[in-house]
């Protein structure tokens, strides 16, 4: 299933798309390049046809056409007919699932959420939130729209309707032929528009489900109805295996349906303000209501006159029983539910019996729901009764007696949507106490959340089965300590369970396709033709990086390693259908492996209807679905061309085939017993090729230890340092960037949750760090516009977001520092103290885009002052116009502060207000936020980090191009770092630079200095041009860095280059041992002098190359000389951190700053809060750390500070008056003292006056 991205939507790939549409031009509107389909008018003008596209299998001949229900028009106006034109494209909300107040105000506390799940599929919010209208739209007339050539089948037909403002939305649905005979005469779906019978908005929309059966020859017809306000926004037909129920579920032979929970039931009710109003619902008449209750005394929870039912308690006070209602024509008064523990579960855990369940209700969909032909009210699906106590592990039975012979659909729901996995088990037994139950559940999950991402109907499972004479139907809830269940409806069908057939006999497997090598990174492979029947084998070691890993999968299905959302089990994934968990055999385990080789095989069996997984060459479980992986399909990954689910970086795919057919248990076996064995280091230093000589440690304040990666034996400044602790797990996108203030500060941003107590919303903090070491201060990344700090939410649409940016002015003795993020402020109160957000353009209720506010600190107490107001940077001087969605720029990009003290900001810019394309556009603006040079292109292409100052201008990586700039924004030349390299260092393909977006590999300069350094991981060619390859013969990668001259462009302005990590030279390089990690990212910092610190991502590996263990941050120093273009290894390369090792300790996404005296590094991941690594990581997953740690050449900063190289300071006196000139924008300060200490002088600039009435006055320029 597809997860939110926050990128501005791209062309649906998974939708068709119907647009403004005529009968004269069906396609006037479709705009090229989209996911609008065509349609094709007949001939009189009076149909439009399209073919529409299967995307859950291979029917291919299915077309909608749409006409005018001409009998009804003409009977609403038989003297002029309003004669259907088409239909127009509307939207005059914009929820994007906004949660709204009453009045349908966006409620700022609580995130929008791009997508949501309709019947199990996923609905973007570009499909929810805008509609079709008829044309014109008459009340009283319809659109009617018939679907041919659908397979015979059973199928649901969800219906749905944005808009939160039309306060009635109704159509029929039905089968006839293809005149649309046996129609119904009224509405059958209920209402689906966005409010509900109450006037209650529904952000999540309220859609209706309709289930039919298809036969041969059959046509599908849904009638649209006009009522003069809002149309329809999308439409789901999807294939079922559940029969329809009766259009009266009354005539089932047998209906019982249980509300679990009472709390909805009884609550009074609020006003629109929120104000109670002393009234109540009327009690439910046709649900028997469980409340709380407890074997001890199953009835003091119930109210009198209410829907409650009361029951009775067993003498031992074991089972509590009670007798519920038949609702249908049949009246069978003789069925009993008796509620009881799983015994034997309970003591096998050592658990004391539990007391009884108790009701709860997190989240309020207020969502009338129809299950399986039955009518679900909101306050039935809304609150839900648990175990007590929830123990996760633990059951309750539900048995029911008394049921009638026959067929039955058992319907189990929960209407919690913040429930990732809710399930249960259903079955038949003979014995009273079911000990004949399966081992596992087979419910499927039942919560209100469908991967993450909530369904708003619910998520109903229904189980047919057989009950014969004198037998019970048992139901066990599953406990797992979240959520419960809020109802169950059990309905005759008056059918009969088929009889399974005998096993087919199994095709022997054959191998199809097979890897030739092992995979260091996800790649697109060919599994060759597979169909029905097939095996697919893995061996691999899988580092983890993101909350739902994949072994393999394309752009439609998914074998995971890890189900989303960090469910820590193998699943399958359907993308934009559902994700499915993997069911353990009986003392089994489905539990995802990392860190460690592991085998395995999933046998896709089209007989038995499931795909059975074997770990290590036993059977481990199984999932009750087929698929297919045929022809061009990613390992390691999933999805051919987005980036999704990869494995983190230092994963191995050492090898993986498929295979025609089923590979059997005793093959699979025999398989893993030929394996290499893949040797992990219990020690890092296993992973070393050698040490570097001991002995002199290196020269100024860094010592390191011998072994290489080598360790900081001392100068460590500040030990691993965790900031912006909440105590929750943060987010997948979040990571650090960061810069010094002058050269006295480091300042580390990060996103860190809102300060709501929900743990959801974003926003962003800075932590400043003396550079010699003390106390850190923390701030929050945003002032509002009265200059105190903002800590709520700051983002309208996107919580996961981009990480913030830091930058600051490095000139010695500067305050000034700058902070970007992905926010949308012109939402929020604190920053609505002026006119800027109401210039004309619109930015949505829900626009995102690039806002940075610029900041004094003071360096001796290290209190920020905010200088300008929170700024849309790039549009913020926009006067007309609309975001064409909710992504209107985003970092992408970054900010740096020039040698003058302006600031730079670069965008990855998505309003396509200047460019029609997502464009990296840079715009100047001075310390109090005035604009120097407004917003240009700098290349109509994306960017991830990469802008840097340098001496006299700044840099700007888009892609294979550095585009070097004056500080007025002038271009004054490029550089192609593919074809302006030398080739002795660079094969397209082969040995390149990364010339994507620019995440992995970045660049920097300093502002003391005209040079330009760029790193990242690539591949080496040795002497005649070829690939460095290692022992393993797999192609070695290095760090390499290269310097530019930013006053020279194209070839020219190339200096030198340099392997950053270690290589010997039987691997082409100079020195004596190699240190070749796998790698991940990599980052710099350069400082005053053309010393560079380079930090990378890196796994050590065991004996035949490959990548193991988690990811480390290691450091190495560099200097630089212009004259030759030679680098200097001022140090090996080292662990940055005292917490290293790769067993359980993950140090990853590095950011360094660095002055001539200290280096800091920061970065994510999971350590030791005591700075003990031996002990284990203690912090949450993903937590932000630094540490700071001494440079290995300390020196003085050569850098101008503000006034310039030289004061030029004179002072005259004439008469009773003292003047003062000096050079430059240096602060004049004063002291009584000669040793100061000395302040800035109010108001002084050159020439300054003042009167000489003190007996002595000292003063200097800073």
């Amino acid at each position: 299933m597809q997860r939110p991205t926050g990128e501005t939507p791209e062309p649906l790939t998974d939708w068709d798309v119907i647009p403004t549409w005529t009968f004269a031009d069906p396609n006037a509107e479709i705009t090229e390049g989209s996911a609008s389909i065509e349609g094709t008018a007949n001939d009189a003008g009076t149909e439009v046809t399209w073919n529409l596209r299967d995307f859950g299998g291979a029917d291919s001949d299915v077309t909608m056409t749409l006409l005018d229900n001409v009998a009804l028009t003409e009977s609403v106006n038989p003297d002029g007919p309003p004669v259907l034109l088409g239909q127009i494209a509307n939207n005059p909300t914009h929820e994007g699932f906004a949660y709204l107040d009453f009045d349908g105000n966006v409620v700022p506390l609580f995130p929008h959420i791009a997508e949501i799940v309709y019947d199990g599929i996923l609905v973007p919010f570009v499909v929810k939130d805008d509609y079709n209208y008829r044309n014109p739209d008459t009340g009283g007339t319809e659109v009617l729209m018939r679907f041919a050539n659908v397979d015979p089948g059973f199928y649901n037909v969800t219906v749905f309707e944005g808009r939160t403002t039309d306060a009635n939305r109704t159509g029929r649905v039905w089968v006839g032929d293809v005149d649309g005979s046996g129609a119904p005469a009224e509405q059958n779906t209920g209402n689906y528009s966005g409010i509900n019978s109450n006037g209650q908005i529904l952000a999540w929309g309220q859609p209706r489900t309709v289930t039919v059966e298809i036969n041969e020859g059959d046509y599908l017809w849904f009638a649209e109805q006009e009522d003069n306000s809002g149309g329809i926004s999308g439409m789901i037909i999807r294939s079922v295996d559940l029969a329809p129920p009766p259009a009266d579920v009354t005539a089932s032979p047998g209906l019982f349906k249980l509300d679990f929970g009472s709390v909805e039931n009884e609550r009074e009710q609020l006003d629109a303000d929120g104000f109670a109003t002393g009234e109540f619902l009327d009690p439910l008449s046709d649900w028997n209501v469980i409340p709380t209750w407890s074997f001890a005394d199953p009835n003091s929870e119930v109210t009198a006159g209410s829907a409650s039912t009361e029951g009775t308690a067993s003498a031992d006070g074991a089972e509590v029983t009670w007798n519920i209602t038949d609702y249908s024509n049949e009246k069978n008064q003789n069925v009993t539910m008796t509620i009881l523990d799983n015994v034997a579960l309970s003591e096998s855990l050592g658990l004391a019996p539990p007391l009884g369940q108790i009701h709860n209700n997190p989240t309020k969909e207020l969502y009338e729901a129809v299950y399986d032909g039955v009518i679900v009210p909101a306050v039935v699906k809304d609150d839900y009764n648990y175990r007590n106590p929830d123990t996760a592990g633990t059951e309750l039975f539900m048995r029911f007696a008394g049921l009638n012979p026959g067929q039955y659909n058992v319907t189990v729901f929960e209407g919690r949507t913040t429930d990732a996995n809710r399930t249960g088990k259903i079955w038949v037994d003979d014995d009273a106490s079911g000990a004949n139950g399966p081992a596992e559940e087979n419910t499927g999950n039942f919560g209100g959340l469908i991967d993450g991402v909530i369904a708003v109907d619910g998520q109903p499972r229904t189980v047919t089965l057989d009950v014969g004479a004198g037998q019970f139907l048992f139901f066990a809830e599953m406990e797992d300590n979240s959520g419960g269940i809020s109802g169950l409806i059990i309905r005759g069908t008056g059918g009969s369970a088929a009889t399974p057939g005998p096993e087919p006999e199994p095709m022997p497997a054959s191998k199809v396709a097979s890897s030739s090598g092992a995979i260091t990174e996800p790649s697109v492979v060919d599994f060759g033709a597979l169909d029905g029947d097939a095996s697919y084998e893995f061996y691999f070691t899988a580092i983890k990086d993101g909350a739902s890993t994949a072994v393999a999968g394309n752009d439609s299905f998914a074998i995971k390693l890890d189900q989303w959302n960090e469910q820590g089990v193998f699943g399958t994934t359907a993308f934009g259908v559902a994700d499915n968990l993997f069911t353990a055999a009986a003392g089994q385990s489905v539990d995802s492996v990392f860190g460690a080789p592991v085998h395995v095989v999933v046998v896709n069996d089209t007989g038995a209807g499931e795909s059975r997984l074997y770990i290590d060459g036993g059977l481990a479980g199984a999932w009750g679905g087929n698929f297919v992986l045929p022809g061009d399909t990613k390992v390691m990954g999933a999805r051919l061309e987005a980036a999704t689910d990869h494995m983190g970086a230092g994963s191995v795919m050492h090898s993986w085939a498929t295979y025609s057919g089923k590979l059997t248990g005793g093959e699979i076996a025999g398989i893993f017993g030929s394996l290499p064995e893949i040797v992990v280091p219990t020690d890092l230093t296993e992973a070393g090729e050698g040490a570097v000589d001991p002995g002199t440690p290196v020269v100024g304040g860094l010592e390191l230890s011998a072994e290489l990666p080598a360790t900081i034996a001392d100068g460590r400044v500040v030990n691993d340092t965790i900031v912006f602790n909440t105590g929750e797990d943060n987010l997948d996108n979040w990571e650090p960037f960061s810069s010094v203030v002058g050269n006295s500060v480091f300042v580390v941003e990060a996103n860190t949750f809102a300060e709501d107590d929900l743990f959801v919303n974003q926003n962003y903090a800075v932590a400043f760090q003396p550079v010699a070491g003390g106390a850190l201060v923390t701030s929050a990344g945003f002032y509002g516009d009265d200059g105190t700090p903002y800590t709520g939410p700051i983002n309208g649409s996107r919580q996961n977001g981009n990480p913030g940016r830091v930058a600051a002015d490095r000139r010695p003795g500067a305050t000034t520092y700058v902070v970007g993020g992905e926010a949308s402020p012109h939402l929020f109160d604190p920053f609505q103290s002026d006119g800027r957000w109401n210039l004309g353009f619109d930015r949505l209720g829900d626009g995102r885009y690039a806002a940075v506010q610029s900041f004094s600190l003071d360096p001796s107490t290290l209190a920020s002052t905010s200088l300008s107001p929170t700024l849309d940077a790039i549009n913020g001087r926009v006067t007309s116009g609309e975001a064409g969605g909710s992504q209107i720029g985003r970092f992408g990009g970054d900010i740096t502060v020039l040698d003058n003290g302006n600031i730079v900001v670069v965008a990855d810019d998505r309003s396509q207000v200047l460019e029609p394309s997502n464009s990296s556009t840079a715009v100047i603006l001075a310390p109090d936020g005035s604009v120097v040079k407004d917003s240009w292109v700098i290349d109509p292409r994306d960017i991830w980090s990469n802008v840097t100052s340098y001496l006299g201008g700044f840099a700007v990586r888009v892609h294979e191009i550095i585009y070097f700039h004056d500080n007025e924004g002038n271009l004054s030349g490029q550089v192609d770092i593919v074809n302006d390299l030398p080739s002795e260092l660079i094969e397209p393909g082969v040995a390149s630079f990364d010339t994507g977006r620019g995440d992995s590999t970045r660049i920097n300069g300093h502002i003391n200095s005209p040079y330009v350094y760029l790193a990242g991981a690539m591949g080496i060619l040795d002497a005649e041009g070829l690939p460095v390859e290692d022992e393993n013969f797999q192609s070695v990668q290095v760090v390499r860095i290269a310097a530019f001259d930013s006053t020279k462009s194209g070839a020219a302005s190339f200096v030198g280059s340099a392997v950053v990590n270690e290589l010997a030279s039987d691997l082409s390089g100079d020195e004596d041992k190699s240190f070749l990690p796998g790698l991940g990212r990599v980052n710099l910092a350069s400082d005053a002098l053309d010393r560079i610190a380079v930090a990378y991502e890196g796994t050590l590996r065991d004996e035949f190359g490959d990548s193991i263990g988690l990811a480390q941050t290691f450091v190495r120093v560099l200097s630089f000389d212009g004259q030759s273009g030679e680098f200097g290894k001022l140090t090996p390369s080292f662990f940055a951190y005292v917490n290293q090792n790769d067993i359980d300790i993950r140090t990853f996404r590095p950011t360094v700053a660095m002055t001539t005296e200290a280096i800091l590094v920061a970065g994510k991941g999971e350590i030791n809060s005591g700075n003990d690594p031996d002990q284990g990581p203690d912090t949450p997953q993903q937590a932000t750390f630094y540490t700071v740690f001494a440079h290995p050449a300390p020196q003085a900063d050569p850098t101008p500070g503000l006034g310039g190289t030289g004061s030029n300071l004179a002072i005259s006196v004439a008469g009773d008056q003292v003047s003062m000139t000096w050079d430059g924008t240096a602060v004049l300060k004063s002291s009584s003292d000669v040793s100061g200490p000395y302040s800035p002088v109010a108001g002084a600039t050159s020439p300054y006056q003042t009167a000489a009435d003190q007996s002595a006055a000292f003063y200097i320029i800073e």
